[in-house]
């Protein structure tokens, strides 16, 4: 016998068709390339741990990346993040620095 496991009065596959959950990362749901998937990680890894830290930042970077099952040489990825970490410090310098 099919129960009803969210008390809505479906059961069985009734409940899991139309229970309106959300079953795969919203990414995943439109094309992105690897390239937009690489400056998501590293603008996500800054907002982490701040521009300051370049170096822990490429590192987290790599790994994430790796995660996502990216394959960007990891020159490129330096460069983004060189960039990405430029674009950040610009628009918010570290405290007590001159603008």
């Amino acid at each position: 016998m099919e129960r009803d496991v969210d008390n809505t009065g479906r059961t069985g596959a009734e409940n899991t068709e139309n229970s309106g959950t959300q079953d795969e990362p919203v990414m995943e749901q439109d094309a992105v390339s690897d390239r937009e998937k690489l400056e998501g990680i590293i603008d996500q890894t800054i907002a982490d741990v701040g521009p300051q830290r370049v170096r822990h930042i490429a590192g987290i970077v790599r790994e994430r990346s790796a995660e996502s099952g990216l394959s960007i040489p990891e020159d490129e990825q330096a460069n983004a993040i060189s960039a990405a970490v430029g674009r950040h410090t610009a628009h918010h310098p570290a405290p007590g620095s001159a603008d």
